[in-house]
């Protein structure tokens, strides 16, 4: 035993001596291969049998399944072969002749010969009476069975269809079950019904004769759970009811739309596990039963696998030895490798591996060879590459440089593109070794020389514009839009460039490169970079004059977006400073309604600032001569022509803005025949002069007048400018005129009110003087002749003591208004308690409603303090609003209602009479304006009520607002303070 353990650890172990280390290739290999190899024949095996189990399992329950269906088939076939057979022995002739007769007899007894299984047949006739009938076994029926109309295979033939009775049993041993069918004389006409007796003992003999392995058998089971035939005929003849089995419930229980399974594992009526398929017979309500013993279904199955186990088992040891042998056959190679890869690491790069193992590891030693021989190669030329590549590196670094600094150049020269062409020059000439180098741009159909650098001379077409053509260099390049390398000039000037001889000539020049100047794909110029001897430039040096072309383009490009913007940013300013100025000359007319000189002297000074002229001056024209109105800027020799007036002709620049009415623009006076202006005017110096007309409705009433003293013309916007502020000094003419019309009219006004006022003043004290005489002495003759006199002269007296009251009221009203409008109405403050003065002036009003259809109602704050103003004034006030909404009111309520409101008292006077409409509410509160004032109003009076109450409503320093909808009445709101103010705080107020 000892012996054997030694010799397996010898064959196990490579070599004691060899480090530990050497040995973990092999045992690591050996291991992984017995890993994977292993590993995969028993997951795949492992796979196998779980596939090959659940492929046999499903294909044992599909053979089961068929014979089911098939012994189903059969039996389905012999029920439905005895129905034909019924259904054609309806169909005879006789029949539809003769109804059923007992010639019908024939016809059963033909019937009990074809189906042998028909043991008895009875034709019924529509009352479920037995009109033929055939049997053998028994010739007649039982009396009780004569009438067989209550039984149900009678009732559902009668309908017309056919029917399939339950499994019965005869004498306790034999199945038989009740076919009925209807008997029509034609198609839907039943006359009968044809009943037969069938016995199901060939459905036990369908069971009995299938082979189902060794001890597999087949049942057949009604719904209910009876069993209808089986091998072992006691079963049935004992009546057992298995419908409890697992087998039976998953044919007759599996859910409508659930696929049933095609078997399943269950035990049997002895409780032992079988393998049970079913199939089922719809058109009776049965089911086929296949069963078959676990043990016998699956022994292929495990046979199978055990099989599949011992060929993994075998497989895996195979394996393992052959693991063992490669790891063994790989260790040796790679031990050479090693030694070779070690003395490769020390230095002896002449050294090369010699395996010739015929495999991979023989390839692989050939790699280290061809690695160890260009490591040799690398190491003999590692120095010249070094110089070559700090070479690249530094000419890499320059063109860098020489980049960033054109940047920086067109980063800090955005205005001019002479220093940025100037580098770019430059640069290309030193980086690429070239003698010169010269950059044109083009303009229209010819190119002119703006930058150049370099020895060569110039030829003069090139300093002067060139016209661009395809026989030089520089034209073919603009031309065809790509860069052009001329390796020798001088031989191919011969055919290519013809039109270059002449300049190669002057310059010398051999090798030429010429790079277009490229903006959005259009050329704009060119590079042209030149050497004195035969020497192509490289692909690098092409780059970069490439890329030097395209910096060159942004330069351009940045200059000229910076003067666009430049441009527009002034036209922008220019416009913005041109609106301010107008929107100054707009403020100071309006802030100057009445004299022009601020307007004219504001127009002057912004003409001057923005139309950069020396002095300008303003003219009214009064229809035949022009005067000066101001002046800007004028020397002292110049105000002598203040007080001296200009003629229309053409000698003057206003003279011939009177003649023609439009803008006179002189860009150059000496230039011009007409120009004869004063001798102040010359001595002035004047060179361009600008005059622009003051237009009223095409007539002229001035001209505004702008001058140089150097020949410079006016912009247009500039003259649209003057135009502008010419229209403004016209309005600001025809405002001062209309202000001052509008004065005096004011002035007219005031007079003729005053008048107005002093005169219904005295009127109305001259008139109150007989009128109180007369209602005195009336008021005397009605208490002197209180019973002396008849009625008709009372009620006449009385009349004209009403209608004198009621002149007296308008003649106080009319002496009240004039008193306010004069200014001579005061008022008197003294304290007083609001609700006394609501309560008199409510008792006064009260016999003026209207036979109790007006109701009057009074809300009045308890929180109210004493209030400090003029009672009187307030109390009149209070009745007019009473007065009012009783006139106009017929029928409804009149409510007052007083509070307090942020230190004010808030009073309002409401009714729910006729109201007014949103027009009247405009000027209901003017003097001798009413709601309605057509000729045939309802309502009296003068309109001087309300114009009162408002007046005096404002002298105590309130406010009354109004609020009325036509048809629903109306609302007065006096807002009053608690102390009376004087006139100029409430004023302020």
């Amino acid at each position: 035993m000892a012996n054997w353990k030694e010799k397996l650890r010898n064959a196990l172990v490579f070599r004691r001596s060899a480090p530990r280390r050497r040995e973990r290739l092999v045992r690591d290999y050996f291991l992984i291969s017995v890993v994977l190899i292993g590993g995969g024949l028993i997951t795949s095996g492992l796979i196998e049998i779980y596939f090959r189990y659940h492929e046999s399992r499903d294909q044992l329950a599909l053979q089961q399944k068929e014979i089911a269906a098939g012994a189903a088939f059969k039996i389905e076939h012999f029920v439905q072969e005895i129905h034909n057979v019924l259904k054609g022995a309806t169909k005879s002739r006789d029949i539809a002749p003769k109804g059923l007769t007992s010639d019908f007899r024939f016809e059963l007894e033909k019937l009990l010969l074809i189906a042998p299984a028909v043991t008895e047949a009875v034709a019924l006739n529509e009352e479920g009476s037995i009109q033929v009938q055939a049997s053998r076994l028994r010739t007649v029926l039982p009396d009780a069975k004569k009438n067989l109309s209550p039984a149900a295979a009678f009732k559902y033939a009668r309908q017309g269809k056919s029917f399939f009775g339950p499994v019965y049993f005869v004498r306790g041993s034999e199945p038989y079950m009740t076919i009925a069918v209807p008997i029509e004389r034609f198609a839907g006409d039943v006359i009968g019904v044809l009943q037969a007796e069938v016995n199901l003992k060939y459905i036990g003999d369908v069971v009995s004769s299938l082979t189902i392995g060794k001890a597999g058998y087949a049942y057949v089971i009604s719904r209910s759970g009876e069993l209808i035939a089986h091998p072992d005929i006691s079963l049935v003849l004992q009546r057992r009811n298995i419908r409890e089995l697992a087998a039976v419930r998953a044919a007759f229980d599996t859910p409508a739309g659930v696929t049933p399974r095609n078997a399943l594992v269950a035990p049997n009526i002895q409780d032992k596990q079988m393998l049970s398929a079913f199939a089922l017979i719809p058109a009776l309500d049965w089911a086929v039963i296949v069963d078959r013993p676990v043990e016998e279904a699956y022994e292929t199955l495990y046979a199978s696998m055990l099989r599949t186990s011992a060929l993994l088992l075998i497989g895996l040891g195979m394996a393992l030895i052959a693991s063992f042998f490669l790891a063994r056959r790989v260790d040796y190679p790679l031990r050479r490798l090693r030694e070779g890869v070690e003395r490769i690491g020390t230095g002896d790069l002449g050294y090369r591996l010699n395996l010739k193992s015929g495999d991979e590891i023989e390839v692989l030693a050939d790699e280290f060879n061809k690695m160890t021989e260009q490591l040799h190669e690398s190491y003999t030329n590692l120095e010249q590459k070094v110089e070559d590549r700090t070479r690249e590196l530094t000419e890499s670094l320059e063109q860098q440089t020489a980049t960033s600094e054109i940047l920086g150049v067109i980063a800090s020269s955005p205005t001019d593109v002479q220093p940025v062409l100037d580098v770019v020059a430059e640069r290309a000439a030193r980086l690429c070794d070239a003698r010169d180098a010269v950059i044109n741009l083009i303009e229209g159909d010819y190119s002119r020389l703006v930058s150049s650098y370099g020895p060569i001379p110039v030829p003069t077409q090139l300093v002067e514009a060139a016209r661009i053509v395809r026989g030089t260099p520089a034209g073919r390049a603009m031309l065809d839009r790509k860069t052009i390398h001329v390796h020798d000039l001088a031989v191919e000037m011969q055919t290519e460039f013809p039109d270059a001889k002449v300049r190669q000539q002057i310059s010398g020049a051999r090798t030429l490169l010429a790079a277009p100047l490229l903006r959005e794909g259009l050329p704009i110029g060119v590079i042209l970079i030149r050497r004195v001897d035969v020497r192509p430039f490289s692909e690098k040096q092409i780059k970069l004059v490439e890329t030097f072309a395209d910096q060159a383009v942004i330069a351009i490009e940045n200059v000229r977006l910076f003067q666009e913007l430049q441009a527009k940013n002034r036209a922008i300013t220019e416009a913005l400073e041109q609106q301010t100025a107008t929107s100054q000359v707009l403020g100071v007319i309006s802030s100057s309604p009445r004299d022009l000189d601020p307007v004219f002297e504001t127009i002057l000074a912004n003409a001057a600032r923005l139309g950069s002229t020396d002095y300008g001056a303003i003219f009214r024209f009064d229809g035949e001569v022009f005067r000066l109105a101001t002046a800007q800027y004028v020397s002292p020799h110049m105000t002598a022509l203040a007080n001296r007036t200009f003629l229309p002709e053409r000698g003057t620049a206003v003279g011939r803005v009177a003649l023609e009415k439009r803008i006179i623009h002189i860009t150059d006076v000496s230039a011009d025949p007409d120009w004869n202006p004063p001798e102040e005017y010359r001595k002035e110096g004047i060179r361009t002069v600008l005059a622009v007309p003051m237009l009223k409705e095409n007539s002229l009433v001035g001209a505004i007048v702008v001058y140089r003293r150097e020949m410079r013309p006016f912009t247009e916007s500039q003259i649209a400018l003057l135009k502008t502020f010419a229209d403004q000094a016209v309005i600001a003419i025809e405002n001062v005129r209309l202000f001052r019309e509008l004065e005096e009219k004011n002035t007219q006004l005031e007079a003729a009110n005053r008048h107005k006022s002093q005169f219904l003043a005295n009127v109305s004290h001259e008139l109150r003087t007989p009128l109180n005489s007369i209602i005195g002495f009336t008021r005397i003759v009605l208490r002197r002749t209180e019973g002396k006199i008849e009625a008709l002269q009372k009620e006449n007296l009385q009349k004209v003591l009403v209608s004198s009251d009621h002149l007296l009221n308008l003649i106080n009203e009319l002496l009240d208004l004039a008193k306010i409008e004069a200014g001579r109405m005061e008022v008197f403050a003294e304290t007083f308690k609001l609700d006394e003065i609501l309560r008199v002036a409510t008792t006064t009003v009260e016999p003026l409603l209207r036979n109790g259809n007006i109701k009057l109602i009074t809300e009045i704050a308890s929180d109210i303090p004493p209030l400090k103003s003029d009672r009187d004034k307030l109390k009149q006030c209070i009745l007019n609003l009473l007065s009012n909404a009783v006139k106009f009111t017929e029928k409804g309520e009149i409510k007052v209602a007083a509070w307090r409101d942020n230190g004010s008292v808030k009073l309002t006077v409401s009714d729910t009479g006729i109201g007014m409409n949103q027009e009247a509410l405009r000027y209901i509160f003017d003097e001798f304006r009413q709601a309605d004032m057509s000729s045939t109003r309802r309502y009296g009076g003068t309109g001087l009520g309300l114009a009162i109450v408002k007046k005096y409503i404002n002298l105590m320093g309130g406010d009354i607002v109004v609020e009325s909808e036509e048809g629903k009445g109306s609302k007065f709101t006096i807002t009053l303070p608690m102390v009376l103010k004087p006139p100029v705080e409430a004023a302020k107020g």
